[in-house]
């Protein structure tokens, strides 16, 4: 008779707080381009209101997501787990639901950013030399049509 032996697993915690720090580093430039933006839209204050709510709202989630991680140390982590696991007790389809709802809202956005008219190409060189040629040709017949 064959006997299997499981072995238990643990994942490995080798991150530092250097390796998060060098992951954040791409992310002051991107601030710095969307602050500009938003301050020329909204102007000083509206852009101060702004940012002063989403800094709060992303505080206010880090921790969150931070409590939810040291609940489930023994967890790989993400939304829909996270979800599952605290609300395994009182409705076993969160967990699912979540993880819908969150790639549903990914989805949406990637498809509505490709599909947007100003992320479309242009018409291809060709196509624009042909125009220019048929252009050219035209302002000729023209020029010959009023020189006679």
């Amino acid at each position: 008779m064959a006997h299997a032996e499981v072995e238990e697993r643990q994942l490995l915690k080798a991150m530092t707080w250097w390796d998060g720090f060098v992951v954040a580093l791409a992310n002051p430039g991107f601030l710095i381009a969307a602050l500009a933006a938003s301050i020329g839209v909204l102007g000083t204050t509206g852009a101060f209101v702004l940012w002063t709510i989403s800094v709060l709202l992303g505080a206010l989630q880090n921790n969150v997501y931070a409590e939810m991680a040291t609940m489930f140390p023994q967890k790989a982590g993400g939304i829909s787990l996270y979800a599952h696991e605290a609300w395994r007790k009182y409705l076993s389809f969160i967990g699912p639901v979540a993880t819908f709802g969150y790639w549903f809202a990914w989805s949406s956005v990637l498809a509505s950013r490709t599909s947007h008219p100003s992320r479309r190409k242009c018409r291809t060189s060709s196509a624009l030399n042909s125009d220019s040629s048929s252009i050219s040709n035209s302002v000729s017949v023209m020029a010959e049509r009023t020189v006679r």
